[in-house]
Formats: C-alpha cells, structure tokens, sequence
C-alpha cells in the first residue's frame, strides 16, 4: 500500500532523472500519476490469471490478459487519443479494472461448475479429492 500512496506523489522526482523539458515533464508526471491507479487492479487480474490456470480453466486466464493487454485498453486508448488526448493514460487503470471486473464474474462462474463454496474449503476437497 505504501508504493501506491507514495509512487504518485514522488512521480515529479521520478520523471527528473531523465532530462526532458519541463512540458514533457508535466506528462510524464500525469502519465506516472494515473497509471499508477492501475497498479491497485494488476495484482487481482493476476491473481485471478493464476488461479484460472490452476483450475485448469487456461482459456479463463487469456481471456483476462487479452482483455487487460489488448481488448479493453488499445481501442479506448484510441479513442481517447483521438478525442480527448490529455485523457489517454486513463486507458490503462480502467481496462485493469474492467478485466478485474470480468475475472471476478468469470470465478463466479468456475466456483458454481466446481461446487466450490464461498465461505467453506470442504467442497473444494471433495472435488480435488474425486478428481484423484
């Protein structure tokens, strides 16, 4: 938690070891501030990457990476750079957070095909343990 609150606010020295001019600065400083958003959302994408794959449901898990990487963030990229291009970094947080908003549907999902309970790890059991 400390790199996310500290990260956007020490974008500015960050950005001041490369010698840019200070306009490029400022948007390097923009850059560094909303992308570092998307960092809160990367680790559940990933998690849920990983977990996809340990359930043995792969497709799951590019379907997530396809959606963070390409499917959500290059055509709204797009659309922001051609609309509003001060905007466009914010691509990036929101597509993590729409494929995080897929996974989590997505788990949904996989728990109710595996019989897999909220709140208990004894189904789990059962299922890994038929599967043997």
């Amino acid at each position: 938690m400390y790199f996310y609150s500290v990260f956007p606010v020490r974008a500015f020295r960050l950005v001041g070891i490369f010698t840019l001019t200070d306009k490029t600065k400022a948007l390097c400083v923009t850059a560094v501030r909303v992308c570092a958003l998307g960092y809160l959302f990367i680790g559940g994408n990933v998690a849920y990457q990983g977990i996809f794959q340990a359930l043995g449901s792969g497709v799951r898990s590019l379907i997530v990476s396809l959606l963070r990487l390409i499917v959500i963030a290059l055509p709204l990229a797009y659309l922001l750079a051609v609309t509003a291009p001060k905007l466009i970094w914010w691509a990036f947080p929101i597509a993590e957070l729409g494929a995080l908003i897929c996974a989590v549907l997505m788990m949904r999902r996989v728990r109710a095909q595996l019989g897999l309970a909220k709140s208990s790890a004894e189904p789990a059991l059962k299922t890994a343990k038929a599967n043997i």
